[in-house]
């Protein structure tokens, strides 16, 4: 018999009628929802009645044994499965006919799933063919629940398999932690080391954590993250391992354009555009990797010039699949600035301003082509550029370049007061960032290079505000101090030393450190020629004046230096010839403004040439005589010395305030000769005979016996600021 308790989930009136099955009475299949309960008085009192409810055929009545097979087939079944088959019996829901193929399937002790089929069949439940059935049915079942087997299964194994189960979970937890959270933390502190070693530039303890690291749990964004902040402390060679690591780890489009950019960046141009090329063979509209290949070509220009062609071929490759993408629109304008081409340059221009919004402007490209338009002398557009640019900045980006772009632009306005304004904000905004604490790589190339630009100009505002002023020469020192490599503070140091410290030689030394870093510029080549004439060096010197003057032909004080020089190298066939052109040349221009005026600047300035230039040729010919005893440059000589004295009286008595000027420029020559206090013979001479040098040198000619001198004398205060007069 089947155990109670097994059905103790039925509902009454099933678990009732089931009873009956154990009763006398045999019940038919469509009255099983009627049945009275078993052993009642009723039963007794009113079998009449009972008699009476027997009908229909006989095969449709159900005896013990039947009953008995029923039940226990049933409660093989899964509970909730065992429900739904008795519901469905008893329900009354259903013929005889309709139930009959379920109950005769149940007393055979059919296989489960195939009752399941014509239980389906009947009600269009399908829900029990989800439920796993057991194998045991019938008798066999029967046997099976009196087992130890059985009870074990019914009663303990649960029990052992909910404890199995938890335990398996706890193991499971204690897995995952040992092996996978643990080592996360060990690993995640050694990665994090390593990094921080990088920051600390401690790089000799940054390998050894990543192996550790990375042997226990490759992770792909820790080696990224490696590689990028290698690359960002221009540690290349460590950064390229890295990337190629993860390249080999993972096929990523993202990384592939990163590791074409980092190619960039090191000036490996070729292996750099040779992977843009393979990502665009797989796509050959990646907008990405065209505007990459762009870049490289026009980083590779500074090289290569002829690579801005192919950079501009790119970006309008680009424009082609969309005709507003900003990285191609700003890779233009770039490349058309570099190309130096205005009318490009323009069209660039005016293309951006149509096709992109305000916010979407390339401050870096607009800075670019504020300078290149100031950088020709013009402010057309520039207001306009820097707004756009200004108005673009969001949030709280510090970006000093717009500053001093500002600063040139009120510069080139002559408005002194805002150009130190914007001076003085970028140096604030450059201090600012620093504070931040931004990578190495961008302090020095390009923090430090604008930090170095902006105190440069600053120092030329304060020199141009306030001569000799002793705030200009800090700037200049801050500005080298940033950057030794720019080379304009060494050439405005040189020039404070010149003019307002007159120390010679710390100008000097500061023009030739300008002139090493690649500073170009005509007065620098005259000053430096000029100082090393003063220090004795004639040949340092007659290359400078004669470089200037392959430029510069006509220019007369050239001439007249680059002959006296000749004259102490003691080539007196180059000198006459061009002393001699020097003297022609204002004499032409004495005899056109004649008579000459010592009130008007520029007649003063032919009276002072002619008695340089006519003492300066006469001292070459007489050179000329002692080297080939030929009289006729004596006589000649003679000629012009009378000359010099001529025109020396006549600019000398209503100048007399120049004869002082002249004194305190032989003070600074015995000065700077002077050795161990006491002041050069040839100086002292210089001195003390300079008013009468023209009468000397004729002296000289007139009676060679009473020479007092070695050679005869030249003038030499050459014009050191004003030589293109």
């Amino acid at each position: 018999e089947s155990p109670k308790e097994d059905l103790e989930e039925l509902p009454e009136n099933i678990a009732d009628t089931l009873d009956t099955f154990h009763g006398e009475e045999p019940l038919s299949v469509g009255n099983f929802d009627e049945a009275a309960p078993a052993g009642g008085s009723d039963v007794a009192e009113n079998g009449d009645e009972a008699d009476e409810s027997k009908t229909g055929d006989e095969e449709d009545i159900l005896t013990d044994d039947e009953r008995r097979a029923v039940i226990l087939h049933l409660s093989a079944f899964p509970k909730e499965v065992e429900l739904k088959l008795a519901q469905a019996i008893v329900s009354g829901k259903y013929s005889d006919d309709e139930i009959m193929p379920l109950v005769k399937a149940l007393i055979k002790g059919e296989d489960q799933h195939l009752v399941a089929k014509i239980y389906e069949r009947i009600t269009g439940d399908t829900s029990i063919q989800k439920v796993e059935f057991r194998k045991f049915t019938g008798q066999d079942f029967e046997k099976k629940q009196h087992s130890f087997v059985y009870n074990f299964e019914k009663n303990i194994l649960p029990i052992i398999t909910r404890i199995a189960a938890a335990a398996f979970v706890v193991v499971g937890i204690l897995f995952f932690v040992i092996n996978f959270v643990i080592p996360s933390f060990i690993v995640s502190g050694y990665y994090k080391t390593g990094k921080d070693n990088i920051r600390k530039l401690d790089f000799d303890n940054v390998e050894p954590y990543f192996s550790k690291a990375f042997s226990i749990q490759p992770r792909y964004k820790e080696v990224i993250a490696y590689a990028r902040l290698y690359r960002e402390y221009e540690r290349y060679n460590d950064a390229e391992k890295k990337y190629q690591l993860a390249d080999e780890m993972r096929e990523d489009r993202s990384l592939d354009l990163e590791f074409a950019d980092f190619y960039r960046e090191i000036k490996r141009y070729e292996v750099s555009a040779a992977r843009y090329r393979d990502i665009i063979k797989t796509n050959l509209k990646d907008i990405d990797a065209r505007n990459g290949l762009g870049r490289t070509y026009y980083d590779w220009s500074f090289e290569q010039k002829e690579k801005l062609i192919n950079a501009e071929e790119q970006f309008l490759e680009v424009l082609d699949i969309d005709m507003k993408n900003s990285g191609a629109i700003f890779g233009i304008l770039k490349t058309r600035i570099k190309m130096d081409d205005p009318k490009k340059i323009m069209d660039a221009y005016k293309y951006a301003e149509l096709h992109l919004k305000k916010e979407n402007v390339d401050i870096e490209a607009y800075c670019e082509l504020a300078s290149y338009i100031m950088d020709k002398g013009s402010v057309n557009e520039v207001k306009n550029i820097l707004s756009r640019a200004s108005e673009s900045l969001k949030g709280k980006i510090i970006y000093p370049e717009l500053d001093y772009q500002y600063a040139r632009y009120h510069k080139l306005l002559t408005i002194y007061d805002e150009e130190r304004k914007y001076l003085e904000s970028a140096v604030k905004k450059i201090e600012r960032l620093k504070e931040k604490g931004i990578s190495v790589a961008r302090r020095e190339k390009g923090i430090n290079k604008l930090s170095s630009k902006v105190y440069n100009d600053l120092g030329e505002n304060y020199d141009r505000m306030s001569r000799a002023n002793i705030k200009a020469e800090n700037m200049y020192n801050k500005s080298i101090e940033a950057d030794p490599s720019n080379a304009k503070p060494y050439y405005n140091l040189g020039n404070f030393a010149f003019i307002n410290k007159g120390n010679r030689g710390e100008a000097l030394e500061k023009y030739l450190q300008a002139e090493e870093r690649g500073f170009v510029n005509d007065t620098l080549d005259y000053n430096v020629g000029w100082l090393q004439y003063k220090a004795g060096e004639f040949y340092k010197s007659f290359e400078k004046i004669n470089k200037l003057l392959d430029m510069y032909k006509d220019n007369n004080n050239l001439k007249f230096m680059c002959g006296t020089i000749l004259f102490h190298l003691g080539k007196n066939d180059l000198a006459e010839s061009q002393l001699r052109e020097t003297y022609e040349y204002f004499d032409t221009m004495r005899q056109a403004n004649y008579p000459l005026d010592m009130e008007i600047a520029d007649h003063k300035y032919y009276v002072e040439m002619l008695y340089k230039s006519a003492n300066n040729l006469a001292s070459a010919l007489y050179m000329k005589y002692r080297q080939t005893r030929k009289t006729n440059y004596m006589i000649e000589a003679g000629k012009y010395y009378a000359v010099a004295i001529e025109f020396y009286d006549k600019y000398r008595d209503p100048l007399v305030a120049d004869e002082k000027e002249m004194d305190a420029e032989d003070d600074k020559d015995a000065m700077l000769d002077a050795s161990g206090g006491a002041i050069n013979e040839k100086v002292a001479l210089k001195r003390k005979y300079r008013k009468a040098m023209p009468n000397l040198n004729l002296m000289m000619v007139l009676y060679p016996d009473t020479v007092t001198l070695e050679n005869p004398g030249v003038f030499e205060d050459f014009n050191q600021l004003e030589f293109m007069k």
